[in-house]
């Protein structure tokens, strides 16, 4: 399942995903890139709730990539599949209490307001995120169905309490269970 999972994150793709094969927004207003962001968004939701993969790695894969790429086309920092690749290699079930989990740092501990400090925050946030999953899914020792969850539950509060648009759990939720996912 692990190597399924892998695979698929880092080569996922289909014709009706959001794709970032086109115009990077260069010199967009911050307005307008995060409604395209919210765009592309909305096509992944609609992607996912009619892809008919079978097991829940493929789904997450899916999912992760999906946010990825809307991220990075529209200016939003975001976590390169590589390293998710690698922490997801790592989710073996066998907890490490010696690694530790890094605190929250002080510069999303505010929320954000602007349109600047919306971006600022979220960038600053997925930084955070890089050092604290890897760190708590080795802590915890996730297997990689719970590590996929934990890396998208962080991505997702990023962009959503940046003001940002995002699949909210409870819609992934839904559509996970419309499917019949092994």
């Amino acid at each position: 399942m692990l190597g399924l999972l892998l695979v698929a994150i880092t080569s996922c793709g289909s014709s009706n995903a959001p794709s970032n094969d086109g115009p990077q927004p260069i010199g967009t207003s911050l307005a307008d890139r995060a409604a395209l962001q919210r765009t592309c968004i909305s096509a992944l939701h609609d992607h996912l709730a009619s892809l008919g993969v079978k097991r829940i790695d493929s789904f997450f894969a899916q999912t992760l990539n999906g946010l990825i790429v809307c991220d990075a086309t529209y200016g939003l920092s975001h976590i390169p599949t590589r390293e998710i690749s690698a922490w997801l290699a790592g989710a073996d079930g066998k907890p490490r209490r010696s690694v530790r989990v890094p605190n929250q740092p002080a510069e999303i501990a505010k929320l954000p307001g602007d349109p600047p400090a919306r971006f600022l925050y979220q960038q600053h946030c997925i930084q955070w995120m890089r050092r604290y999953l890897p760190a708590s899914i080795a802590h915890n020792g996730d297997d990689p169905d719970t590590a996929a969850a934990d890396v998208f539950n962080g991505i997702e509060e990023c962009d959503a309490v940046a003001g940002f648009a995002t699949i909210s759990r409870e819609d992934l939720a839904q559509i996970i269970k419309s499917k019949d996912l092994e």
